[in-house]
């Protein structure tokens, strides 16, 4: 007995992908001379004959049951064509026959449980580029190209959740932009935008998505210039060989030195990012300056290095100390506003619960001295950082005048550290 009917209606048969077997295949794609795809599945044994279910397939239907996005009972309940019983006989002394049926005419032992699924990696689009055929890619444009392969966990087509991706695209441009402003700035600004030399310099281009599992390919808008140099390179190269880095404290902690407080704030937020894919990650890079560079982290190497990255970058919130005019305060809603009397600069935020009794005694436009914390916080959406201010005391009051009503809360100049938690 065969597992294949011949001189029938479906054609020619020729067996492609066996899924299931036993005692041979059970279940099984074939595909005709005219390039027909069946899916195949045993259905009934006889004393004499097996009857078996075939049912014609689209490439689309056919990847959506073979990742589990179909299971295999709604492909024969729901085809997108005729659906056939094919009567194999064991000794060959009759001809096999294919009948087209109705799925309302299926036998329910016929098929199978109603959560079988087969959940096998499935690429829905074209394969990513190993590193040798990258670094090809990228001298013959001039440019650097990046991939970064996300093997999502219950994955199985060339997918993944749109919010989940768009935040590592978010934070992957954020990291290039920080570690380039590295190469071209000698005192990069911890704070605030970039200059926009820096931006349009490691500004890049999402170029496909491919399969491995889900591939996200990007390369530098600009090309290298006439001296072979790229910002963009020197990023990319120092990113895959930190993420190559084994993950331990002290390589961490020496890296988070060298990047600043912005670049590796920037690092660890694209690492936590991938981290939350709950996937094993694959950095591929190829370019005209470094060649080809690879690194591979895995869900649990990711999870430490971003714990490490945390631990590393956690500060105290820093202390400010000076002598500045109260130019705002509402105790109601504990906020403030206090200019420094040297600098000129104006910090408004939050006042403290120990601060509170001082600031609800405290006279408008007088001089205090004054202890206020500040906070870094990075805003994932943008890639940038901002600060909040606690005034934490408030002292030494220059007169004894009697405290006036606070006026509301002037507009900072751009150039001030204003908190981002101003009302």
């Amino acid at each position: 007995m065969g597992w294949l009917p011949t001189n029938t209606l479906l054609g020619d048969l020729e067996l492609e992908e066996v899924f299931v077997e036993y005692d041979g295949p059970r279940l099984f794609t074939c595909r005709s001379r005219t390039d027909q795809k069946f899916i195949a599945g045993w259905a009934e044994e006889g004393v004499d004959r097996d009857l078996w279910l075939y049912v014609p397939v689209s490439t689309g239907r056919l990847s959506a049951v073979r990742s589990g996005g179909i299971n295999l009972r709604d492909a024969y309940l729901r085809p997108e064509g005729f659906l056939y019983v094919a009567t194999l006989y064991h000794q060959g002394d009759e001809p096999d026959t294919v009948v087209p049926i109705r799925p309302t005419d299926v036998l329910d032992d016929w098929l199978p449980a109603s959560d079988f699924a087969l959940n096998l990696d499935t690429p829905t689009a074209e394969p990513a580029l190993d590193p040798e055929n990258l670094e090809r890619l990228a001298v013959q444009e001039g440019r650097t190209r990046l991939d970064v392969q996300v093997h999502l966990p219950d994955y199985y087509r060339t997918e993944a959740p749109t919010r989940a991706i768009g935040l590592v695209l978010v934070a992957l441009q954020g990291v290039l932009e920080n570690f380039g402003a590295l190469e071209l700035l000698e005192e990069p600004p911890q704070a605030g935008a970039l200059p926009i030399d820096v931006t349009s310099a490691l500004a890049s281009n999402v170029l496909a998505l491919s399969a491995a599992s889900f591939v996200l390919g990007i390369a530098a808008t600009d090309g290298q210039d006439l001296f072979g140099e790229s910002p963009f390179s020197k990023a990319v190269e120092r990113l895959v060989t930190m993420a190559a880095d084994a993950a331990d404290s002290e390589t961490v902690a020496q890296e988070v030195l060298q990047l600043k407080p912005r670049g590796a704030r920037s690092y660890s937020r694209l690492i936590r990012q991938l981290a939350e894919t709950k996937g094993d990650v694959t950095l591929n890079a190829g370019s005209p300056q470094f060649g080809k560079r690879t690194a591979k982290l895995t869900a649990e190497k990711l999870d430490r290095l971003s714990q490490l990255l945390d631990a590393a970058i956690e500060q105290e919130p820093t202390e400010i100390r000076g002598r500045m005019t109260l130019v705002a305060a509402d105790s109601e809603h504990m906020r403030f506003g206090l200019r420094d009397v040297e600098s000129d600069v104006l910090y408004q935020g939050k006042v403290s619960a120990a601060a509170l009794p001082e600031v609800s005694r405290a006279t408008i436009h007088d001089e205090y001295e004054v202890i206020l914390t500040e906070v870094a916080l990075d805003e994932a959406a943008t890639g940038q950082t901002k600060f909040t201010y606690t005034l934490e005391q408030l002292s030494h009051m220059v007169d004894g005048s009697s405290p006036q009503s606070a006026p509301e809360l002037p507009a900072a100049p751009s150039s001030a550290p204003t908190g981002d938690d101003t009302p």
